[in-house]
């Protein structure tokens, strides 16, 4: 009798183990089409040196959103469209994610959000010889100048409010790049944008002399974490996630990730050096 009830304790406890790695493994996607070796299709635009179609392995965040996928057997492809249609193309679930994106409660209305990838320093630069002064101590300071954003992104909520609310002096374009440029044809006063991403755009397609014009203005605007987005209508949305996060710890656990970024602070993200003309 109790060399019986050991072999069913023990038949009971193999059942409770295949089911708690069924389980598991339906957690991180493994039995979702979207999650097989062959890949899964993301959308992002170009914003590089973090994402580019052109540049070294398609940008940092490429390589970051492959390791952290990698770690889970989950290949990764990427579908490089304009911002606005890769929101619309993952929001409504014709594919599992996009990348990559900062917080707003209207996108978590829509998404999933990952963990924090990377964070971003948002700085507001003038053309040096602008009399605007170089540091500034709040956003009424800007109230009367004329304002550059670039389209589809999100910025500090504060700063979203003000724009809003001083719409007349605001202008819109598609790109980084073309707001320096704006300010270099003194269009424009101020814009924001990430350091880093300021100083890759200067060197890789503006000259030496062009980018002496800029100047980086104090404080900074505030400091921003970009995420993956994983579609709440996508059928793997969520279990994506999970196992993107999973793959994401891994990858900083083990030194990857800090690999990466100093990959990213070092250039290799950059492409060929190009020179931008503002002589129109």
């Amino acid at each position: 009798m109790a060399h019986t009830l050991t072999m069913r304790l023990n038949d009971l406890a193999a059942m409770l183990k295949t089911f708690s790695y069924v389980c598991t493994l339906l957690l991180l996607g493994s039995f979702h089409p979207a999650a097989t070796a062959d890949g899964i299709t993301i959308t992002t635009s170009e914003y590089p040196p973090y994402m580019s179609e052109e540049h070294p392995h398609q940008g940092f965040v490429a390589d970051v959103v492959r390791c952290a996928f990698g770690t889970q057997g989950i290949g990764v492809k990427f579908l490089f469209v304009n911002w606005v249609r890769a929101y619309d193309l993952a929001r409504d679930g014709e594919y599992p994610a996009s990348a990559y994106w900062f917080y707003t409660d209207e996108r978590a209305k829509d998404f999933y959000y990952s963990d924090p990838m990377h964070e971003e320093t948002l700085v507001l630069v003038k053309r040096r010889r602008n009399p605007i002064p170089s540091t500034w101590s709040g956003l009424d300071s800007f109230s009367d100048v004329r304002i550059g954003m670039t389209r589809g992104y999100s910025y500090t909520p504060d700063w979203q409010a003000f724009a809003r609310q001083h719409q007349n002096h605001v202008s819109v374009v598609n790109t980084d790049a073309q707001n320096i440029e704006m300010l270099l044809l003194d269009r424009i006063d101020v814009f924001p944008v990430d350091e880093l991403m300021l100083w890759h755009i200067l060197h890789s397609r503006f000259a030496p002399e062009q980018r002496q014009l800029i100047e980086v203005m104090q404080p900074v605007l505030g400091v921003q974490q970009g995420h993956v987005l994983f579609s709440r209508k996508h059928p793997d949305g969520e279990s994506l996630k999970v196992a993107f996060n999973a793959g994401l710890a891994q990858c900083r656990r083990d030194g990857t990730l800090e690999t990466l970024e100093q990959q990213l602070i070092k250039g290799f993200y950059a492409p060929s050096p190009q020179t931008i003309s503002t002589e129109h």
